[in-house]
């Protein structure tokens, strides 16, 4: 069933909800400026398309991984290589090798 919105009946009522948004927006005032982050704790996933083929990324706490959909096996990607530069150095490599085997 969808929630209907009461509307304040009285001057009474009337004050408690402005006194409500009030607080609200005092609460959100406090966050201007700054960046706020939810801490990943468990997989998320979404759905792309790359080049009309839909893929899966996953996200993890540990790195992430790019899937095609309906298959297992996929591409990983642990944040520490990525932080480290080491993701860098392998797509370097990788693109070397199949520019060599060309």
């Amino acid at each position: 069933m969808p929630r209907v919105r009461r509307e304040p009946h009285d001057s009474a009522d009337l004050l408690t909800t402005l006194v409500r948004n009030h607080e609200k927006m005092a609460e959100l005032e406090c966050f201007k400026g700054k960046i706020v982050t939810t801490k990943l704790e468990k997989p998320l996933k979404r759905q792309i398309d790359i080049k009309g083929q839909p893929y899966i990324v996953t996200i993890t706490p540990e790195g992430m991984k790019l899937t095609q959909k309906g298959k297992r096996k996929g591409h990983e990607l642990a944040w520490a290589d990525l932080a480290s530069g080491q993701a860098a150095l392998a797509v370097a490599l990788n693109a070397s090798l199949e520019e060599a085997s060309t």
